[in-house]
């Protein structure tokens, strides 16, 4: 069984897009403990998916997928190329986010809804971009795996093991109802 735990590297300060999530959250006056953040500059090969918990101020990270919409359909080398807020673009979007409530699809099991914040991402929901697991994207428990992960129609996809409850993923119960979150790319909410 996979757990999550701290992450412990020289890397270990809480990002500044993190700190702009948590404004966010304060002034939402969401009541949730967790605020994460997904940075797409990084390769889809290497964790950028960081979750933090205000409460006991520890950084999570795990691999995430992208979108395999428009550019990046192809090559398939982990690095995002394009964006998009279109329904039917199968392109991630960044902005600001926020988590609603857990449910269990017929397509992609269990999954986190999300409600884009920004003009960037204000689609997201409409969309039905989510947070959910997939066998897709494989993350070893030290953060090894140099595979690059496959790519959603979208949404926010981690290894299934974080997000399954029966095999003891925490990450679906952290980020449920009220999380807030932000997607970039490098600090950037474009690619331009």
């Amino acid at each position: 069984m996979k757990t999550a735990e701290p992450y412990q590297g020289s890397e270990d300060k809480v990002p500044s897009e993190v700190a702009l999530a948590y404004e966010q959250r304060r002034k939402l006056e969401s009541n949730c403990n967790w605020i994460f953040e997904v940075d797409y500059s990084i390769n889809s090969k290497k964790p950028r998916l960081f979750v933090y918990s205000i409460a006991d101020k520890e950084l999570y990270r795990f691999k995430c997928s992208h979108g395999i919409g428009g550019k990046n359909r192809t090559p398939h080398d982990g690095i995002l190329r394009e964006v998009s807020n279109k329904d039917g673009s199968y392109c991630s979007c960044l902005g600001v986010m926020l988590t609603l409530e857990n449910y269990d699809s017929d397509v992609v099991g269990q999954a986190v809804r999300l409600k884009g914040l920004s003009p960037t991402n204000s689609n997201m929901q409409g969309r039905g971009v989510v947070l959910h697991g997939s066998e897709y994207v494989r993350d070893t428990d030290n953060n090894t795996d140099k595979s690059v992960s496959g790519r959603s129609l979208g949404c926010l996809v981690v290894d299934d093991a974080y997000i399954n409850r029966e095999s003891g993923g925490k990450l679906i119960g952290w980020l449920k109802n009220g999380s807030v979150g932000v997607s970039h790319y490098g600090g950037k909410f474009s690619l331009g």
